[in-house]
């Protein structure tokens, strides 16, 4: 019955659209003939006969199969008259596009005479087809009305004890119920696609001990597709009842009972399979509710997450799928009497979890799939279950699906056009949302109405099946489940047909959509031949498919003629025939990413043509007469190609242009954008200099364009003074709708602004502006009063010398209320930022400042507490600002990000910002600034959120202090010129650092040892940089017991402390310093590195004596290393573990050590630029030795060449052996 369901519902769709159609042709201006326009209102009639029986048929199930033979011979003539009505609309638009009065005469004559008859003889055959059926009324009137898929009622009982993969859930939800709660009774929604085990799981919870004993009283009802208030009233009452309901039928009076019996009574009510997605009804029966007990919750369960979103007060509870061994599990459970099949050939669960593969992680399905093969014996029956697709077996098989039919009988019925035509794609295919709107479209499965656009409804019929699980977002793309994807293959119609690599091409009945999905274009030829193949209206290849035969397409082209959607994307195709002209109904063309360089000619004969990608086609060009195509809506391909499009006024209906570029050629005037009022999205004008004045401009007639979101007005970069002087005049006949949320002004060069950029009633909705480059502008427009301004950008204003108190807007609305984002950049002449008056209230909400490259710019005003990141670069400030507002002054909660940096003037921080506690401060770094002379007395100590802290050319005052939440320290230099007590100013800084995990400090001649004093105990240290530090002589790692990466650079003086290397870590082995985690770079849980310059060798022997575990070891710039001693020798011993050992810029070194042979564990050794090094140890290197590097090092290059080098033979066994001289 499912068939016969599908079949009435796609073909009173299809006739309803060639209805439609033929209402809209007669009553559009075609200037058909007298003939032809009656023909045309004769077919109305007998379609009006036609649509009242499929009304019947669609509300009835018929016990006859002439019903659907009859289906089948109506559905044949929708597809023929929809031809014939494309062929009246092509007529049409080729009049509309002739400028001849001679070719207009021709096509009056030679096309629409021939038209009416084919109208009248399609016309006669549907009669005839409708009296057929009006013959046989008798099988209608005796059959029953048609109900959806029912599911029996779910109780509150458990057909089982097996809980299988959903342990966790229900915990979770448990958990849930039981937190105390108040107010609003709760409710739970689980929500899942159908068969996901969402009764299941409910019933397991309904029936937990703990839920029991927590809810005074329990209560289940099955709701299922009837949303009927009263009815589920009443069961809800049974149950508060105890079964003693009087025979009450008054819906008040059944709530008025029920809230008496409930009230102060803690219950848990699952309402089970719900689908009512009117909030009205669901109003109603909650109302009764609110007077249970505290702690009181609903359960819904149901498979839209619309339900979900309108009955639940808190996010669905998602239900997965299960894992595939669950799956088998279940299957195993319910296919052995024993539950296991253990015992049985092996062979049948490698068979069984292929086919519990094939479930998807659905339980029902897995659940139904094990009581079907508990009748099939032997591993034969298996295989073959395996083997065969799941909407293909047998009825008692196939309820594997049941749960999921459910969800798609109660889609509506365009919506079911929609889901079956995905059945074209395979498997795991990803598809996007655009895309498969354009083709929905193209194949009139969604229409428009009166008030929305087919793409709308496409898009609603899209968002519905995405809540019903239908469809699944993944990765920017979507995908049906494998489950859904068998449904799609059940409820398609028989003219759908899927190719594969696999799949025989034995093709004996009509096919209308047909999807290509393999690489091989072997089997195309059967296109040509077969007849069954000629009505095709959809072909889609999907395999990335190689086109070497341009004869290949041509043939196609001319066979394929009714073709509607034809994709080629992704596909390896150079050149399009000119024969594609011969497709005169396609609508959707798609040639993303392919190797197509231009398009022929013959493209603009598509008059039909819908949709056009060429995404990923970026040197593609486009024909010279595209503006023919006046059906076009969307046009997916490169937008400065797109741009150039002469004329392309003509196409109205076009809904997205990214960009349009202003000629004075004929055809590529502003005025081409008049009629376009389709246009959403958004709009990029250009050369706007080409475009003479007011007059001119006002023909683009923006404030018609109610769909545009984002507008950028541009001129050309780099134009005289003398240029310029229209602008204003242009800028001022450019006002867009009043709908537009974003504009962006670009290289404008009027001295003033338009007035309906400052008046909220041009700009009500407006949340974004840019203005780049207006560099004649002297001042600022008054943007304060755009009540909903969000984020303003300034950049480049080179001639505004003052923000002056214009800019906050006078009036009712004044001072950016909503403003959250305000940048402002280049701007080289600006030098006064003017204070509001102090009752004016300003950015009351913004979070974000930016300010860069305002030289001249000395001071800026107070900033509102509502502030979260500040950046400040290259201007001239000397102080920074503080923060105005109401309440505590001395405390900033919101402030998180302070960075400032090359403002070279910038004398102190004791005044502004620091003055304030800046509770919320997380991040802060102070770059490049020269002049700065002295930081708050406490320093950043009272930043108590502080985490990172860069301080860079900026010179530190003595006693600087700073709080112990800090993470990352960056200092460069480390204290005043004049201050050579470094170890004091460093001690007081580092005190109670017990956070810290970062630290780098560079440029500190006067540190004689770090950590500067045995208090500093950076205990959560686990990241140590230490550069240019010319007088260090020591590291304590007793007080760096979590270091894991080092990094020493030109501190030659460095060397390894007596007591470091008396530290035992935490497992006692006598790793000083704790070395399984010192200097780790994260390449491996072992991987450590050593950077350093080292003059003393003590210290390098004291690393050696305790790296035991070290796996990488580099070894580099180290120009005062020339030898080994004789005690570091016998430390390499030590490096067992040792896998990479790298020896790179060390100009002095002159042997390699002694015991390489006994580094066991050596795997890559690389020498590189030591051009001292003269041989290898006697000894050679290790068996375990595989790559070999030597770079740049001469001596060592002639010593090891295989063709006669003297140590080659030490060196032969290794595997790989690179030698660059």
């Amino acid at each position: 019955m499912a068939v016969v369901t599908s079949q009435a519902a796609a073909v009173f769709s299809l006739v309803n659209e060639v209805f439609n159609r033929s209402i809209n042709l007669i009553v559009a201006e075609l200037r058909l003939q007298l003939n032809a326009r009656t023909q045309l209102k004769n077919l109305q009639r007998t379609l009006m006969r036609t649509h009242s029986l499929l009304e019947e048929a669609k509300a009835r199930r018929m016990n006859d199969k002439s019903l659907v033979l009859w289906l089948m011979e109506l559905k044949e003539w929708a597809y023929d008259a929809d031809d014939i009505l494309d062929e009246y609309e092509a007529a049409a638009i080729r009049l509309k596009v002739t400028h001849s009065t001679f070719k207009r005469l021709i096509v009056h004559v030679i096309i629409n005479a021939p038209l009416a008859h084919k109208v009248a003889d399609i016309r006669n055959r549907l009669k005839e087809i409708t009296l057929e059926r009006e013959l046989n009324l008798g099988a209608l009137e005796g059959s029953q009305p048609l109900d959806a898929t029912k599911r029996g009622v779910t109780t509150s009982l458990l057909t089982g004890s097996c809980l299988v993969g959903r342990a966790q859930d229900k915990e979770k939800l448990i958990r849930l119920l039981l937190e105390p709660g108040g107010g609003v009774v709760p409710v739970v929604p689980i929500v899942g696609l159908g068969g996901a085990g969402k009764t299941t799981l409910s019933q397991l919870i309904f029936n937990d001990e703990r839920v029991e004993e927590h809810f005074q009283l329990r209560m289940w009802v099955c709701v299922s597709d009837e949303f009927d208030v009263k009815r589920i009233t009443r069961e809800i009452t049974e149950y508060a009842t105890d079964g003693r309901l009087m025979d009450l039928t008054n819906l008040s009076m059944l709530q008025v009972r029920l809230r008496e019996e409930i009230r102060g009574t803690t219950f848990l009510l699952v309402l089970d399979d719900v689908w009512n997605e009117d909030p009205v009804k669901w109003g109603s029966l909650l109302a009764p509710l609110d007077a249970g007990g505290r702690g009181s919750v609903v359960i819904v369960t149901t498979q839209s997450k619309k339900v979900a979103d309108i009955t639940g007060t808190m996010d669905p509870y998602v239900l997965e799928e299960l894992t595939e061994d669950d799956s088998w599990s279940l299957i195993e459970s319910h296919s052995f009497r024993e539950g296991s099949c253990s015992g049985t050939d092996p062979r049948m669960e490698e068979i069984g979890r292929k086919i519990a593969k094939k479930i998807g992680g659905l339980p029902y399905g897995a659940t139904a799939m094990g009581r079907y093969l508990r009748s099939k014996h032997g591993e034969s029956s298996w295989r073959e279950v395996s083997e065969a697709e799941t909407w293909e077996m047998s009825p008692s098989a196939s309820d594997v699906l049941s749960a999921l039919q459910r969800s798609y009988d109660n889609l509506p019925p365009q919506t079911k056009l929609c889901f079956a035509y995905c059945a074209l794609f395979p498997k795991g295919n990803r598809f996007r949302k655009d895309t498969l709107i354009q083709m929905w479209i193209a194949q009139s499965l969604v229409q428009s109405t009166e008030s929305k656009r087919s793409e709308d409804m496409a898009e609603e019929c899209f968002d519905d099946l995405v809540c019903r699980f239908f469809f699944r977002y993944s990765w920017g793309d979507y995908v049906m489940h494998d489950s859904v994807h068998d449904l799609a293959q059940r409820v398609s119609l028989d003219d759908h047909l899927r190719v594969g690599d696999d799949s025989p091409l034995h093709i004996s009945k009509p096919i209308r959509h047909l999807s290509w999905c393999s690489e091989s274009t072997t089997n195309l030829p059967v296109l040509e031949d077969n007849n069954t193949l000629r009505s095709l209206r959809t072909l889609l290849f999907l395999g990335q498919s190689e086109f070497r035969s341009y004869r290949l397409l041509n043939t196609m082209f001319m066979v394929l003629s009714g073709i509607r959607v034809l994709d080629f994307s992704n596909c390896a195709i150079r050149k399009l025939p000119s024969s594609v002209g011969n497709l005169k109904h396609l609508r959707c063309l798609g040639l993303s990413h392919t190797r197509i360089q231009r398009l022929p000619e013959s493209v603009t004969r598509l008059c039909l043509l819908q949709t056009l990608q060429l995404e990923g086609c970026e040197q593609c060009r486009l024909p010279r007469s595209m503006s023919r195509l006046v059906k076009l809506r969307q046009l997916r391909a490169n937008p400065e190609v797109v741009a150039d499009i002469a004329n392309i006024g003509r196409l109205i209906e076009l809904q997205e242009l990214k960009a349009y570029n202003v000629d004075k050629k004929k055809g590529h005037g502003i005025a081409e954008l008049s009629a376009m009022n389709q246009l959403r999205g958004d709009l990029s004008i250009r050369n706007l200099q080409n475009v003479e004045n007011r007059r001119e401009s006002r023909k683009a007639r923006l404030d018609e364009k109610q769909k545009l979101e984002l507008l950028e007005l541009r001129w050309a970069d780099g134009r005289g003074d003398g240029e310029c002087d229209q602008d204003m005049e242009v800028l001022e006949g450019l006002r867009p709708h009043p709908n537009l949320r974003e504009l962006s002004i670009k290289c404008y060069g009027g001295t003033s602004s338009p007035r309906w950029m400052t008046e909220d009633q041009y700009l009500p909705n407006m949340e974004t502006i840019r203005l780049h480059s207006c560099a004649r502008l002297t001042e600022l427009p008054c943007l304060g009063r755009l009540h909903l301004l969000r984020c303003l950008h300034i950049d480049g204003m080179t001639q505004v010398r003052q923000i002056n108190l214009q800019f906050y807007g006078t009036g009712e609305v004044t001072g950016f209320p909503l403003l959250e984002l305000l940048n402002i950049r280049r701007m080289p002449r600006l030098e006064e930022w003017s204070e509001p008056r102090r009752n004016c209230c300003y950015f009351p909400r913004l979070r974000k400042l930016l300010i860069e490259d305002c030289p001249r710019l000395r001071s800026l005003p107070s900033l509102p507490p509502t502030l979260e990141e500040l950046g400040i670069s290259r201007t001239g400030l000397l102080d920074l600002p503080g923060f105005h507002g109401c309440g505590d002054v001395t405390t900033n909660a919101s402030l998180s990000s302070l960075h400032v940096s090359e403002c070279r003037r910038l004398r102190s921080l004791t005044e502004g910002l620091l003055q304030h506690r800046l509770i919320a401060l997380k991040t802060a770094a102070f770059t490049d600034c020269d002049s700065l002379g002295s930081l708050p007395e406490e320093g950043f100590r009272t930043a108590v959120s502080l985490e990172s802290l860069i301080m860079t050319n900026c010179p530190l005052p003595c006693g600087f202090l700073l709080p112990s939440s800090l993470k990352n320290l960056k200092l460069q230099p480390c204290l005043h010129r004049n201050n050579n007590n470094e170890e004091d100013s460093l001690s007081a800084c580092f005190r109670n650092l017990t956070s810290l995990s970062f630290l780098d400090i560079k440029d500190c001649p006067n540190l004689l040892s770090f950590p500067p004093r045995p208090l500093c105990q950076l205990s959560a240290l686990e990241h140590l940089s230490l550069v240019n530090c010319q007088r260090l002589q020591s590291i304590g790692f007793q007080a760096l017991a979590a270091l894991k990466s080092l990094t020493i650079e030109n501190c030659p003086l460095l060397t390894m402390s007596d007591s470091s290397v008396e530290v035992q870590n935490s497992s006692g082995r006598g790793l000083g310093f704790n070395i399984p985690r010192w200097m780790r770079r994260r390449t491996g849980d072992d991987d450590l590195m050593l950077r350093h310059r080292v003059q003393n060798d003590s210290f390098l022997e004291g690393l050696l004596q305790h790296l035991a575990f070290l796996r990488l070891l580099k070894i580099c710039q180290c120009p005062q290393l020339v030898t080994f001693t004789d005690e570091e020798e016998e430390k390499w011993r030590n490096l067992t573990s040792l896998q990479i050992l790298h020896i790179v810029d060390c100009p002095n070194l002159e042997v390699l050590p002694a015991n390489l042979q006994s580094l066991c564990s050596l795997s890559t050794l690389y020498i590189a630029r030591c051009p001292g090094i003269r041989a290898f140890p006697p000894r050679g290197v290790g068996m375990s030795l595989a790559h070999l590097v030597i770079h740049e090092c001469p001596r060592l290059y002639q010593r090891c060449h295989p063709g006669g080098g003297e140590d080659w033979p030490l060196i032969a066994n290794v595997r790989s052996i690179r030698l660059h001289p």
